[in-house]
Parts: structure tokens; C-alpha cells; sequence
């Protein structure tokens, strides 16, 4: 578990950080509607009403079950 978070950290902090140039990185997916947020952390608990430690809880499901789904399609 501990792994899958730091993967999960490490790519949020290289791909969807702010760019050196100044510029928002790239929007996210909400996992709950198909909005597309570059704040997607406010989005969920302003749209959403979803409490701070809810959110990481569902953003770390939502990682994980995105690698899982992306090991099974290395499989095929």
C-alpha cells in the first residue's frame, strides 16, 4: 500500500503540478461525474461535498485501481 502512494504521489507531483513556466498543469478527471478540474481537489469538496480526508481516500482508490487496470491490460 505504502508503494502505490508514493507512486501516487510522485506522479501527481510530475504530472499534474503547476509547470515551470507558470502555467496549471493538465485538468484530471473527476472519478465521480465527467467534469474535467485542474483544481480537482476543490472540485470534489465544493461540487461534491466531500471532506479533505475522504478525498485522498478516493484519489488513492482511484490510483490504484488505475494501476491494477493498467497491469491486467499489460497481461493481454
Amino acid at each position: 500500500m505504502q508503494k502505490t502512494k508514493t507512486e501516487f504521489s510522485e506522479h501527481r507531483k510530475v504530472v499534474h503540478s503547476t509547470k515551470t513556466d507558470g502555467e496549471p498543469g493538465m485538468a484530471e478527471l473527476c472519478p465521480l461525474c465527467p467534469c474535467k478540474c485542474i483544481e480537482l481537489r476543490t472540485h470534489l469538496a465544493e461540487e461534491h461535498k466531500i471532506a479533505e480526508e475522504a478525498i485522498e481516500r478516493l484519489l488513492l482508490n482511484t490510483a490504484s485501481s488505475s494501476l491494477l487496470n493498467d497491469s491486467a491490460s499489460d497481461k493481454r
